[in-house]
């Protein structure tokens, strides 16, 4: 277990004033930095924010645990010994501040450190985190480097034994993946002319596989904003659209759309006060649909896999594959999705077909146990085919 630090729950920080994270010269490869298998509970009931979370977390080496409202968090809480929680505050059931109030009632994890995680910058905002018992917060959209800063100081590591080493990543980084089989789909993402590729890559250390999973779940998100808005307007949900714009905006910002980020936290702030108009919704409108055209053009094109794939099945390899997919959900790794497409294109036109895609779309909604479980099955079906047979195109 991580050693943590003994800090007192009434005040924002460790003494910040006297204390900083970490010298802000250092740098070094990220490669080395190391959380040393520090166990941490993510609570976020936003697909593509978890998303990002978990993949810096694991570049990381953290166990990550995973709960989508407060309520079932403060049961994860009470069952399991965590490190550290990060805590997103706008979630259904039960939000954030109520969930940390809920966990400092606990009498043995009153010193657990607690991060809020929230879009929301104002003072009054941090100051509703300290009073429900977090410590501290990070603010979303999540940046690399303060992330990984602010949970070094909070898991109670000191520069002196444990270096840490953030670095924003160069341009010529981004070179590394040029032989790649995702390089293809990056450069032609690069052309869209309202989407910022390699800032978006950065941000996440990166990480394409990442950021190709991000890109995909936007779209979906992109293809169904107009009947989800047009549905909370007919039901005068204002609290449902506060919600959906804070959503939006962040997403947006994850895969570069940064235009678009803006309109979505102008209206965000907006509904906040004020009723929403058609000429506001009409530009927001107007912006997804242009992104959306873009990214679907973009997307249309294959990825290019490596020349092993055979003409015939290769069992052997397909299971291979299976085990790398498995130990990747394990650790809650975005990287496993990666591997699923090489074992869709394997696996096409064969009897395995329907199961590798169930698999591959559970994975893109983070339903990590189930699709491990699934997973079991398939490599199951596949051990026991002493002739594999494919299936009339």
């Amino acid at each position: 277990t991580v050693k943590v630090c003994e800090q007192d729950t009434n005040t924002e920080t460790k003494s910040e004033s006297s204390h900083q994270y970490v010298d802000a010269s250092i740098e070094a490869k990220l490669s080395d930095i190391n959380l040393h298998g520090a166990r941490l509970l993510v609570v976020e009931d936003n697909l593509l924010n978890l998303k990002v979370t978990i993949g810096l977390l694991h570049r990381a080496n953290v166990n990550v645990d995973v709960a989508v409202n407060g309520r079932i968090a403060v049961e994860k809480v009470i069952d399991n010994e965590y490190d550290l929680v990060l805590m997103d505050i706008q979630m259904p059931v039960m939000d954030g501040f109520t969930a940390a109030r809920e966990i400092r009632k606990l009498a043995d994890r009153k010193k657990l450190p607690i991060l809020a995680m929230t879009a929301h910058a104002m003072n009054e905002d941090r100051e509703k985190s300290i009073q429900a018992g977090m410590n501290n917060h990070i603010s979303k959209p999540v940046e690399a480097e303060e992330f990984y800063r602010k949970l070094y100081f909070w898991l109670g590591f000191e520069q002196s034994n444990t270096q840490l080493t953030v670095h924003k990543v160069p341009e010529l980084a981004l070179q590394q993946y040029q032989q790649d089989q995702k390089t293809q789909q990056i450069n032609v993402l690069r052309k869209c002319p309202s989407i910022r590729v390699n800032d978006a890559v950065k941000n996440i250390q990166g990480n394409t596989t990442l950021y190709l999973s991000l890109v995909n779940g936007f779209v979906q998100q992109c293809d169904r904003a107009y009947d989800e808005i047009g549905v909370m307007i007919k039901d005068l949900n204002r609290i449902g659209l506060i919600r959906y714009f804070h959503s939006f905006k962040s997403n947006a910002y994850y895969i570069g759309a940064s235009e678009l980020s803006v309109l979505a936290s102008d209206l965000e702030k907006w509904m906040e006060t004020e009723v929403l108009e058609a000429v506001q919704l009409s530009g927001f409108f107007k912006s997804v649909e242009t992104v959306l055209e873009e990214l679907q053009e973009a997307l249309t094109i294959p990825y290019t896999f490596d020349p092993w794939i055979p003409e015939l099945f290769e069992a052997v390899r397909a299971l291979d594959i299976i085990r790398q997919v498995s130990s990747l959900i394990v650790g809650r790794d975005a990287e496993a999705e990666g591997k699923m497409l090489e074992l869709c294109a394997l696996c096409q036109n064969t009897i395995f077909s329907d199961d590798v895609r169930l698999i591959t779309d559970l994975l893109n909604n983070v339903e990590y146990e189930q699709a491990g479980e699934n997973l079991k099955i398939l490599e199951k079906k596949l051990k026991k085919s002493d002739v594999v047979e494919f299936e009339d195109l």
